[in-house]
């Protein structure tokens, strides 16, 4: 019953969009058997799709009964893994039809014997049992990965179809890891400079989500001397130009004129004038404020050239160069003043609250550009994974 619902589900997907007729007169019968019995379900008074129903049932059994027959009088031992498969499609198709047979429709009763389809089955997962299993053992002996990997698929068969060969886990293990390809990413530096092999080993951080498959195996790590790699990716650092520490200065000047206290109004006497309610007339002062910004531009630029290479190993081979690169810029800016602080804007007061800082040494812009040429690496390696299989 689950490979049954499997079988309607993958039907029902690949079939969403035509209808049954239409899968019919393309002789995709199971497809049109599929969507009739589904609409059929959904909707019981679309009875005329038992008609179709009807048709492609009667042609894909016939379809499949010619082609067995032809398979077991051959007698070739290689055919018996296809005769599973036909046998299974055969008690499938047949479920499925049963969900909606007997049905009456215009006076004529559709409904079909059933088959026993799992002695014919059962024979034929054995015999195709048996053959997988010495067909993969004489493909371990070829002892090229593409052979390794046929086995496997082999032996997978054979433990699905019976559980007799004890040995058949060993087996799968064994052909699975002859058939691996294993690749190692190893960074190299070439450069003039001296890193740290925490810096080198950090730039292989890298998320290998999605680069690992059932047959390649991505090792970031020299783990194991002893391992035989079949694929080196080799992330070269050639070179790397660093900028000499640059500084620019400007300055520029504000004024502002502010309230310095006051004095009284005096008359051609010199006497202190009086305003309408007595009261002594008070003039305020004023005094101009100057203060000069120096502002101070910090540059300092590094650029990091390098290539990767893809290499085969047995036989040696040079499959690919790549190269990649990535610069970092270090700029700083900050302002002192000379002068009254009191004539400076707001914009020019938080520039002179940035305190001036020392230069990056030329290691430390390498180590501060990691993430960028992380990056750098890491889309290279995804966008060049199909040179490795």
């Amino acid at each position: 019953m689950k490979n049954l619902h499997y079988l309607l589900f993958f039907v029902l997907l690949v079939t969403s969009c035509a209808s049954p007729k239409k899968y019919l007169a393309n002789q995709n019968y199971d497809a049109a058997i599929g969507k009739a019995v589904h609409k059929l379900l959904k909707s019981p008074r679309k009875a005329e799709l038992m008609a179709t129903i009807d048709r492609a049932y009667k042609l894909a059994n016939q379809q499949d009964l010619e082609r067995v027959k032809f398979l077991e009088q051959e007698g070739s031992p290689r055919n018996y893994d296809e005769a599973v498969d036909i046998y299974r499609r055969l008690k499938n198709r047949q479920a499925l039809v049963n969900t909606v047979t007997p049905f009456r429709y215009n006076g004529k009763v559709y409904d079909y014997p059933l088959v026993d389809y799992d002695q014919k089955l059962i024979a034929s997962k054995r015999k195709a049992a048996d053959y997988l299993y010495a067909h993969g053992n004489k493909l371990m002996q070829n002892g090229d990965k593409e052979s390794f990997r046929k086995a496997y698929e082999a032996f997978r068969k054979v433990k699905e179809y019976t559980s007799d060969y004890t040995d058949i886990d060993q087996k799968m293990a064994e052909a699975h890891d002859k058939g691996m390809s294993r690749v190692l990413v190893q960074a190299i530096n070439n450069t003039h400079l001296k890193f740290s092999p925490q810096f080198m080993d950090n730039l292989l951080t890298i998320d290998n989500s999605g680069l690992n498959s059932d047959w390649v195996e991505y090792d970031f790590r020299d783990m194991d001397r002893q391992m035989q790699y079949d694929y080196y990716v080799n992330i070269n650092l050639n070179n790397i130009q660093i900028s000499p520490d640059q500084s620019e200065e400007k300055d520029y000047t504000e004024q502002k004129k502010v309230e310095d206290g006051w004095n009284y109004a005096l008359d051609s006497r010199g006497n202190v004038m009086k305003d309408s309610l007595g009261n002594d007339i008070k003039i305020k002062k004023y005094k101009e404020l100057k203060c000069t910004v120096i502002e101070t531009h910090q540059h300092k630029t590094c650029q990091v050239n390098g290539v990767v290479e893809y290499l085969q190993n047995n036989p040696s081979k040079l499959l690919r160069k790549v190269p990649i690169g990535t610069n970092l810029d270090f700029d700083h800016s900050w302002a002192r003043a000379v002068g009254d602080l009191g004539a400076l804007s707001e914009e020019s007061k938080k520039k002179c609250q940035v305190k001036a800082m020392p230069f990056p040494s030329n290691l430390d812009m390498v180590y501060e550009g990691t993430d960028k040429l992380k990056l750098a690496i890491t889309n290279v390696i995804r966008n060049n994974r199909r040179f490795i299989y």
